[in-house]
């Protein structure tokens, strides 16, 4: 089966998780590529104060 996507997404990163969460809100068709884990820049921050959807959130969460 060929699918076709609108958008590729390359990273668990801050960026990819923002791009996910903005194409998903669009009901855009996309494929993400990375590793299953999110990215150590998310999962070491003490404090997210501006992740979409959260006003105060830490890495881990």
């Amino acid at each position: 089966m060929n699918m076709i996507y609108d958008a590729a997404i390359i990273g668990t990163g801050p960026a990819g998780i923002s791009a996910a969460l903005n194409l998903k809100i669009l009901d855009t068709e996309f494929i993400w590529l990375g590793s299953r884990e999110l990215s150590d820049k998310i999962t070491k921050a003490e404090c997210i104060s501006n992740y979409p959807g959260f006003h105060r959130i830490s890495g881990k969460e």
